[in-house]
């Protein structure tokens, strides 16, 4: 019996089907590992109401947004390491490694490699993504990294819920909670700690969907441009969620946007990863 050949661009078409397929090996929440060693956690489509206030970082209005979510994606349990920056760029930019600048604060430390990386440009960050999606093994399994949207990142944060609690533990956050000044904490929490430094990623507990460090640590990059006036002006900056080691913990909530330039680097500022799929099993 004879089959029909296929065009160009049928042929085309089933290549990126079974690709999309290769992408989502399992099912909603399932961790998978990557080749260079990040865990990523499969998050489901969903809507959201997003909510800001007064207090959220430079110019952001009050009020609050319905968000779609459209497709599921995997994202980073983990802020990058500085090992799996180094293993993708061949470099490592980190203040906080032997050698770094703020070397003499992990000094303590046999090794820095499961700190977030940071110091990192966000055009680094894209590189990163880039070049990851190029590996030999992420490309055969049609695996596409890229930096979340702030509206994804937040997202995952609330674990797709909508409500006003501006952090995943409810109405505070204590220094036993995240990685941040723990001196002046967030909400009703108790005065704690301030490390002063970043932290070996997942030390802290995880959010319901697997996710860690949502709140501290590094502040992270995020794909899509900061918005001025209304969320309608071009800036020309780039946003970052989440907040840091450095700062008090109502800059660490789930709602706070930050504007950067993209030109500059700081010791506080990492990244997380998105990949993108097509269908998922049910």
């Amino acid at each position: 019996m004879r089959f029909p050949r296929l065009g160009a661009a049928a042929l085309a078409v089933v290549l990126a089907t079974a690709a999309l397929y290769a992408q989502a090996p399992g099912k909603i929440g399932e961790e998978i590992t990557n080749s260079a060693g990040m865990k990523m956690r499969l998050v489901p489509a969903g809507n959201i109401t997003l909510r800001w206030t007064e207090e959220d970082i430079l110019i952001v209005p009050v009020g609050s947004e319905e968000v779609e979510i459209p497709s599921p994606f995997y994202i980073g349990s983990h802020e990058v390491t500085q090992a799996q920056y180094e293993k993708v760029m061949g470099t490592n930019p980190s203040a906080f490694r032997k050698g770094g600048d703020c070397g003499y604060r992990v000094r303590d430390m046999k090794t820095t490699g499961n700190l977030p990386v940071e110091n990192v440009l966000w055009e680094e960050a894209r590189e990163f993504c880039k070049k990851l999606s190029d590996m030999p093994e992420e490309r055969k399994a049609g695996r596409k990294y890229r930096l979340p949207t702030g509206n994804e990142w937040e997202y995952c944060a609330r674990c797709g819920k909508s409500g006003t609690n501006l952090f995943i533990t409810g109405e505070g956050l204590s220094s036993k909670d995240a990685n941040f000044n723990g001196l002046i904490p967030g909400g009703n929490a108790p005065k704690g700690e301030a490390k002063k430094r970043t932290t070996v990623v997942g030390e802290y507990k995880a959010n319901a969907w697997g996710l860690y460090d949502m709140h501290g640590n590094v502040w992270e990059w995020c794909e899509n441009e900061f918005m001025g006036k209304e969320g309608k002006t071009p800036t020309g900056l780039r946003m970052l969620r989440g907040g840091s080691w450095v700062n008090r913990g109502r800059d660490c909530a789930c709602t706070t946007r930050l504007a950067l330039d993209p030109k500059l680097r700081f010791a506080n500022i990492g990244f997380r990863v998105v990949c993108e799929v097509g269908p998922v099993k049910k």
